[in-house]
């Protein structure tokens, strides 16, 4: 049995003693000789970014991936180089080791000892890749502030004194198995994803600080109410993420908390109050305090993984805010119309009441414009009698009176018409007069002759009634005024 196990331990320290070996001869630096340890235990180079690494050079600082500072190696970044290997045991030893990035790979294990106790390192990203085991030996990353181990398959409980770093920054552990509960403090963290592991319990009454920027624990399983006391600490500009858990009760009247998106509360059936739309029912009797101050985010543009689940209570509110605004535009527009429709129906009744309002006698006697050719009554008189008779100026009771030319200033005419001697034109009945003597004649002195047409396309102006007989003035197309009298057939 002694024998087994000491051909085992020969076997595992026999290519570190080849490398002592290599080291004296060759004189390469001890971290080269430690780096040397991580090429041999990868599996698969298919970019072959190991290439360079050779134990034929002095200093590892020229090899890929390396980084030094005064020969010494402080850093060694491989991301997205698919390397299938594990993290050897040593890795942690180089003395002045600050960063380590094998980030998207297809590193398996767990962390090595020796890791979790670099004095020096500020940096690990082993995100993407397979790395398994428990995660708890923080204590000796004193000056760590970045750690990235995100989307791995890590477990066990998330360690307490991860919080109290008092370096670090950005810690992002989203997407492996980690349970417990949520630890309080992160004073220093300013970046802090959580999300999509198994954490219970519920949420701390102390955690965060003014430099906190953005929280996420959405997708877990905290349970219990928000308690009041929770980030107030943090400032109402950071994001806070709580979605998808099993909180319940009433959401703090905070301004930290009330300033979230809905988004930031959904997945949270027994959740209300704002900024949800589900309000607790002792909420709306409530008022927020006189120093509550609503602030736009300042992290808007952080996007949200994943959407949110609207609640029963969510679609019933916007139902109902759609139905009263379409009753809302209904109203309006009936209103609308019944106003038009009603100044349609005032503006009909003035134009329809306007001309009732004046006595027969006035309407006869405006001195408006009367169109011969347009008056279908006017045009129809004139075409009934056979013709009209010739007459000299022999006076008699028939005879009607014809004007001179008046002034041709058409605001005054009625005042010339009365001032001046008319012409006459002897409308004759036809029944009592000779058809051969039947004619248009001017009296009075007019030496015109006047045939039927030239007169029915003068324009004509009433100027008043006698009797049976209504006395027009007409003006001829060259200017010429008359005064015509129409006799009708008693007269």
């Amino acid at each position: 049995m002694t024998s087994m196990i000491n051909h085992h331990l020969s076997f595992k320290t026999l290519p570190f003693l080849l490398l002592l070996i290599l080291h004296q001869s060759f004189a390469l630096t001890t971290d080269g000789i430690r780096l040397l340890s991580f090429k041999y235990s990868v599996l698969n180079d298919p970019l072959g970014v190991l290439d360079t690494w050779s134990y034929t050079d002095a200093t590892p600082c020229s090899w890929h991936g390396v980084v030094c500072e005064n020969t010494c190696v402080t850093g060694v970044s491989l991301p997205s180089s698919g390397l299938t290997a594990t993290i050897p045991a040593n890795l942690g030893s180089i003395l002045h080791l600050r960063e380590v990035n094998l980030s998207n790979n297809s590193i398996s294990g767990s962390i090595p000892l020796s890791l979790y106790n670099a004095p020096e390192l500020e940096t690990l990203d082993l995100s993407n890749n397979l790395m398994s085991g428990e995660f708890e030996f923080v204590g000796g990353w004193r000056s760590l502030r970045y750690l990235n181990m995100s989307g791995n398959s890590l477990t066990g409980k998330l360690p307490q004194n991860l919080a109290a770093l008092s370096n670090l920054t950005v810690v992002s552990l989203t997407g492996n198995q980690f349970s417990g509960e949520l630890p309080s403090g992160f004073e220093s963290v300013e970046v802090l994803d959580l999300s999509k592991n198994s954490i219970t319990g519920s949420l701390p009454e102390k955690f965060g600080s003014g430099d906190l920027v953005y929280f996420n624990i959405s997708h877990n399983n905290l349970s219990g109410e928000i308690p009041p006391e929770f980030a107030n600490k943090v400032p109402i500009t950071a994001t806070i993420d709580l979605s998808f858990n099993n909180l319940k009760g009433a959401i703090p009247e905070s301004d930290i908390l009330v300033n979230q998106d809905e988004e930031s509360f959904a997945g949270n059936p027994e959740l209300c109050g704002k900024p949800l739309k589900n309000l607790c029912e002792s909420s709306s009797s409530s008022t927020t305090g006189p120093n509550s101050t609503t602030f736009t985010p300042a992290i808007a543009g952080i996007p949200q993984s994943f959407p949110s689940t609207p609640s029963h209570n969510s679609s019933n509110s916007k139902s109902r805010f759609k139905t009263s605004t379409i009753i809302g535009i209904v109203v309006g527009d009936i209103a609308i119309v019944a106003v038009l429709a009603l100044v349609f129906i005032y503006i009909m009744k003035k134009r329809r009441g306007a001309p009732s309002n004046r006595r027969p006698d006035e309407a006869k006697a405006s001195n408006r414009e009367y169109d011969w050719g347009s008056s279908e009554e006017e045009h129809k008189w004139l075409r009934s009698w056979a013709c009209l008779m010739k007459r000299r100026n022999t006076g008699g009771e028939d005879e009607e009176e014809e004007g001179d030319e008046s002034s041709q200033n058409s605001s005054s005419e009625n005042s010339d018409t009365e001032s001046r001697p008319p012409e006459t034109i002897k409308l004759d009945n036809p029944v009592t007069k000779d058809v051969e003597k039947r004619g248009l004649v001017t009296v009075d002195g007019g030496e015109k002759e006047l045939e039927l047409e030239t007169l029915l396309k003068a324009s004509a102006y009433i100027l008043g009634t006698t009797g049976s007989s209504i006395i027009y003035k007409a003006v001829l197309e060259d200017g010429t005024m008359l005064a015509v009298r129409r006799i009708g057939e008693t007269g």
